[in-house]
């Protein structure tokens, strides 16, 4: 009898384990009306999940920020289509945009290669990825971001006279991927 007892409570607790859904948003009410919404993205190995909150205090929401929380806390439900905050909706894809760098001069006493590698580095601060090779620097990223940072170097006597000009021939544009 204990055992059947033991197997029935064991598969009850087996199915209460794993509820929410990657991708799933739930919300939890508070009794003043405030709520908070919370998109499950993945789960951690102290089972708990990671993913994006958004807070909406008296009516207000605000900006979605990274989170984890415990499916198992008293109060979360799911959250219906219609009522799932803009924060948390899956987000757009960033059109992704890629340029080409050919640095055509010595600046002072810094080499081609030196003021490549420099155009390199600033893209990075810049949050661009960017990759070199000899006197070509690739940069990759959001479209604005790389318009913006092409705005800055393309024609600036600082950055070697850069013109966003591509490389070549394939070889060296497949190394720069």
């Amino acid at each position: 009898m204990d055992k059947e007892f033991a197997e029935a409570f064991k598969e009850e607790i087996e199915l209460d384990e794993m509820n929410w859904a990657v991708g799933g948003v739930y919300h939890q009410e508070f009794k003043n009306g405030d709520r908070v919404y919370f998109r499950a993205d993945s789960v951690q190995k102290n089972k708990r999940w990671k993913g994006l909150s958004v807070d909406e205090f008296g009516g207000r929401q605000k900006k979605a920020k990274s989170a984890s929380a415990d499916e198992k806390q008293q109060g979360w439900e799911t959250t219906p289509k219609n009522e799932i905050p803009k924060g948390l909706k899956e987000e757009v894809e960033l059109d992704e945009e890629i340029a080409d760098i050919t640095i055509q001069k010595d600046v002072g006493k810094m080499k081609i290669n030196q003021v490549a590698l420099k155009v390199m580095t600033n893209a990075r601060r810049f949050g661009l990825k960017s990759s070199l090779l000899g006197n070509n620097v690739r940069i990759s990223g959001p479209k604005k971001k790389v318009n913006d940072y092409l705005d800055v170097v393309i024609g600036r006597s600082s950055s070697g006279d850069a013109t966003q000009k591509g490389p070549s021939n394939p070889q060296i544009d497949k190394m720069l991927t």
